[in-house]
């Protein structure tokens, strides 16, 4: 999975992660977790009616401020994001994707299990859509999940 990044607008000296990141199409604004962005950079958010302080629970120090939007939800519009490893699952109706990635064999078979265990036409249909190329061999010839699930025992 693509750990993201990215250094604090008020603290140079301070990189946020966003680890477990999620893809979801048919979603418009890019959504956080606060508890799971809490544990992974030791802060604490602090709501008020018209702004949010995400604050280091060590030094208290406020690292991001974020403002209520029209439509009711916290915005941090001055986040720079940082790719570790090429995102897989990148794509947004607002970009344009000229370029296809080109997913690994080993991450083709990871996303299979992610996604349900779909069959290799389905799993083709998602890559299409994203935009991610694969190798003709969508997945391994055994999936030992996917034979159990088909035994009849």
């Amino acid at each position: 999975m693509a750990l993201q990044s990215f250094v604090s607008p008020n603290d140079s000296h301070i990189t946020c992660k966003l680890n477990k990141l999620l893809h979801v199409p048919s979603i418009s604004k890019n959504l956080l977790s606060v508890s799971q962005f809490a544990k992974d950079n030791v802060v604490f958010f602090e709501f008020h009616p018209h702004s949010c302080l995400v604050k280091s629970q060590g030094t208290n120090k406020v690292l991001l401020q974020g403002a209520v939007g029209a439509d009711g939800l916290y915005s941090f519009h001055n986040i720079r994001l940082q790719d570790h490893k090429p995102q897989l699952l990148s794509t947004s109706s607002s970009t344009a994707n000229k370029d296809s990635i080109v997913s690994p064999p080993s991450t083709v078979n990871l996303w299979h299990a992610r996604l349900g265990h779909p069959n290799s036409h389905v799993l083709k249909l998602v890559f299409d859509q994203c935009n991610i190329s694969s190798s003709n061999k969508m997945i391994s010839d055994f999936c030992a999940s996917c034979c159990m699930g088909k035994s009849h025992g």
